[in-house]
């Protein structure tokens, strides 16, 4: 059986439902999500998001050659990676919790965005490089074990790819919708809580890290196996 592949939309997940919950219509998220057919198969998903080249690499994954797209990143050991993944993912969500400008009073006085852009897009650029290293670093854990997680490891590396610009481009969407929504309350005349963009962060990040723990799952039953 092939591995699980990893996530390739953002439809339904803990982001769209956070924007989603930002309005009564539920429509937050029209920019955010990847308007797909939930009849296609995911190869019929994926397709628009893959150049030529990236769909070889692929095929050659499911075919059984897990020795493409594999970085030289070291192998830490099962246990390293996941103590990583755990402060990685506390670290990040402190840094977020912890930020004074979403702090509630502060955000209801506010009269422009562009202190909530900022903040926002710094904690992207955070989550990007810190989580995109971790991702090579937990690949090159699976590398270390089994021909089968060797496998789920070279396939990451080729979605991760493949798929990278699509999602950055995507969650580059996100502070532009808060800010219409920052807009829409100013001219109703209710303030934003800051508590709220907290919360869509947090459910990117949870977004961002799916991959990462699809692998760290799988690392983890193979050590129990």
């Amino acid at each position: 059986m092939s591995p699980a592949l990893p996530r390739t939309s953002f439809n339904s997940s803990s982001l769209v439902r956070a924007l989603s919950n930002l309005t009564r219509s539920g429509m937050a998220a029209a920019d955010v999500v990847d308007a797909t057919d939930s009849k296609q198969t995911l190869a019929e998903r994926l397709s628009p998001w893959l150049a030529w080249t990236d769909a070889i690499a692929l095929s050659a994954v499911l075919e059984g050659g897990s020795a493409l797209m594999l970085s030289d990143t070291p192998s830490d050991g099962t246990a390293s990676v996941i103590d990583e993944w755990a402060r990685v993912r506390a670290e990040l969500t402190r840094a977020i919790t912890a930020d004074p400008v979403f702090a509630t009073d502060h955000a209801g006085s506010a009269a422009s965005f562009a202190p909530y852009r900022h903040r926002y897009v710094t904690h992207q650029r955070a989550m990007e490089a810190r989580i995109g290293r971790l991702r090579a670093k937990v690949r090159a854990a699976l590398a270390g074990h089994s021909p089968k997680l060797r496998r789920l490891a070279a396939l990451d590396a080729v979605l991760e790819h493949a798929l990278s610009a699509r999602e950055r481009q995507l969650l580059s969407t996100v502070p532009k919708w808060l800010e219409k929504h920052f807009e829409r309350l100013r001219h109703g005349q209710q303030e934003l809580d800051g508590k709220d963009m907290q919360g869509v962060l947090l459910a990117e990040l949870e977004t961002r890290l799916q991959p990462v723990e699809g692998m760290i799952d799988a690392l983890g039953n193979e050590a129990q196996s």
